[in-house]
């Protein structure tokens, strides 16, 4: 048994430390006395996230559920809870100040809260509204003014201790005395910190890899300064055209296709459309591009594509515009990480899979590439994608690999002006 009470304690050590390096001692100290079936779920209690980004679970509490039952507690009013700017120091409050304290102190098991807010989460349908209270209040009847203070914290979602991946990273690669670089890799193939720091525990760490469908954390560019950087570095680099669409990473494995966003949310629900398109390529692979709407032959704003990833199955047969995935890398093919090659290498194995590059054609299509020898030419592809009305260009060292997880200092995004039309 592994009490909550000290994974309260340590978070509100957290809250009142400033300086990182001490945060990730007080987080190894914790960790490092753990067995390694509590490491995950220890883990994601410190950070507050209880399962993966891309599972599909959401905890469906809000400060007005938390009112409702702290005002059951109480038979106070809700109204602070509401407004006020932590819950927690209200639930903290009001458990101090209950009429009936409980005889001993709270024996409540961090295991148990765990697995307590994982059924919050599976509440749906009718009722499940005062199942998820009952659950709630159960807790915090249990616990101790800290414990209700970090309770409803980890409800809402919001920790308030200043902890975040590059410091859990390190507390990991300190508990288990393994270098930091290898633990900030193997967490962008696999981006959940508790299975990071049981593989770590296990002196596995090395050996993560991709595992479709499980995401990996993208690479992402910076931007250019300017035009005049895009035309002294652009040639001989492929210039891609950026539609200004949703960037997308999917998988397929076998006969089925999953769809990640660059937050690594789970879209696979949304896409169905593309994902019959994507499981026509031959062989399990991971592919990225942007995902974009077209009507009558125009590309629709992003704020419409991000509306339709959001509507439901019955809403979106009846939204406007046709879905396209304009893809422009490879990651993963038949069980073989493409990370490590060059981006022509990359481009090359993934034209023979995807082709065509009309957008107006809809789904599946390659993504339109150019090499410029020349500063000149380059030129004439940013007026080429300008008079064409494209939001970009990705500018792609042909050598440079795919580095998850980073900002990568090869390549760069450019903005392409709007022509004067007055």
């Amino acid at each position: 048994m592994m009490p909550y009470s000290g994974i309260a304690e340590t978070l509100e050590a957290l809250s009142e430390e400033n300086c990182q390096t001490e945060k990730v001692k007080i987080v190894a100290n914790l960790l490092k006395r753990l067995p390694p079936e509590f490491l995950r779920p220890v883990v994601r209690l410190l950070l507050g996230k209880l399962w993966p980004p891309w599972e599909l679970r959401e905890m469906g509490i809000g400060q007005e559920y938390v009112a409702e039952v702290l005002a059951s507690l109480s038979d106070g009013h809700t109204d602070a809870v509401r407004f006020e700017d932590d819950p927690g120091t209200i639930a903290q409050n009001l458990i101090t100040n209950l009429p009936q304290q409980p005889l001993l102190p709270s024996k409540l098991d961090a295991f148990e809260v765990y697995q307590t807010f994982r059924q919050i989460s599976a509440q749906k349908g009718p009722g499940s509204h005062h199942r998820k209270m009952a659950y709630l209040k159960g807790l915090l009847l249990n616990a101790t003014p800290l414990e209700a203070k970090y309770i409803v914290r980890t409800s809402l979602g919001r920790m308030g201790v200043g902890l975040g991946p590059s410091m859990m990273n390190a507390a990991i690669a300190r508990v288990f005395e393994i270098g930091e670089c290898a633990v900030k890799e193997a967490y962008a193939r696999f981006p959940e910190q508790g299975m990071v720091a049981l593989i770590a525990s296990r002196d596995e760490i090395a050996e993560v890899t991709m595992t479709p469908p499980t995401p990996i954390k993208p690479m992402t560019f910076r931007r250019a300064k300017d035009i005049e950087e895009y035309l002294g570095k652009a040639p001989k680099r492929a210039c891609v055209a950026w539609h200004g669409g949703l960037k997308i990473q999917a998988h397929k494995v076998n006969d089925s296709a999953f769809f990640y966003t660059n937050r690594l949310r789970n879209a696979t629900f949304a896409l169905q459309d593309l994902a019959n398109e994507v499981v026509k390529l031959r062989g399990n692979l991971v592919i990225e591009g942007e995902f974009l709407l077209v009507c009558d032959g125009e590309i629709l704003p992003l704020s419409e594509v991000v509306r339709r990833i959001n509507l439901k199955r019955s809403e979106q047969e009846l939204d406007r515009g046709q879905p396209v995935f304009m893809v422009f890398d490879l990651l993963y093919q038949d069980g073989d990480e493409m990370l490590r090659f060059g981006y022509a290498e990359r481009r090359k194995r993934l034209s023979r899979l995807v082709k065509g590059i009309s957008v107006t054609d809809g789904g599946l299509s390659l993504a339109e590439e150019t090499i410029p020898m020349t500063s000149q030419e380059a030129e004439e592809i940013y007026r080429n994608f300008q008079a064409r009305g494209y939001q970009g260009l990705v500018v792609r060292d042909l050598e440079a690999p795919y580095t998850p997880g980073v900002q990568s200092n090869r390549d760069f995004v450019l903005q392409v002006a709007r022509e004067d039309t007055s």
